[in-house]
């Protein structure tokens, strides 16, 4: 099977441009911001089309990745709070074994009229000093999203506030090649919301 490590190199290629969106939502006008991300989009599709270090196998059918509409709604500024003394912890991934990785901090954000909060994750070997990590399930985790969870990466910038955009939530490459291992999020991290945002459920052909 494919490592997690070679995951998070090749995630690390498609959504290195995470830094300048996050850098660049102040005074953003909505027509503008939905079109960022639209565009977003249209370049990960091209990704994984033409990359050869795209997860899917046969790339014939490929018709493109199914997403929600943008809504600058699911865009929320969230507290980033330190965990002090930092610790380890096994995160089991989908083949059944487990990864070590920090518990960094957590996010509380108001969401749908309530108070949430996820865990943030570090792993060691990512090279973004200012990077973090965060797998989560929801309301539509298991309909019309992957029932194993979405990640989303956020950018710690200064004063400890960070902005969690779920438009930018994403699948593991699981969803698309059974051979990739993949983090399942923590028991934490399971939001009694739906959040309609972000990449939906890919269906396979013949699925």
């Amino acid at each position: 099977m494919k490592s997690v490590e070679k995951i998070i190199i090749i995630a690390a290629v498609v959504i290195i441009t995470g830094v300048a969106v996050f850098s660049g939502l102040e005074g953003e006008g909505t027509d503008m911001y939905k079109n960022r991300i639209n565009a977003k989009r249209h370049e990960l599709d091209r990704f994984m089309e033409y990359s050869g270090e795209s997860p899917f196998e046969d790339r014939s059918s490929f018709q493109g990745l199914l997403y929600y509409s943008p809504n600058p709604d699911y865009k929320i500024s969230a507290k980033f709070i330190l965990i002090k003394e930092y610790t380890t912890t096994p995160i089991t991934m989908n083949d059944g074994s487990t990864e070590s990785y920090i518990r960094y901090a957590w996010v509380e954000f108001e969401l749908g009229g309530k108070s949430h909060r996820l865990l943030v994750l570090k792993n060691r070997r990512e090279w973004v000093t200012n990077q973090f990590f965060i797998a989560f399930t929801d309301l539509t985790s298991g309909t019309e999203t992957y029932a194993g969870g979405r990640y989303l990466d956020v950018f710690l910038l200064e004063d400890n506030k960070i902005t969690l955009d779920f438009n930018n939530a994403y699948n593991p490459y699981c969803v698309y090649n059974y051979n990739y291992i993949c983090p399942i999020p923590p028991v934490e991290n399971k939001l009694n919301i739906p959040i309609e945002a972000g990449e939906k459920l890919y269906i396979h052909d013949g699925s």
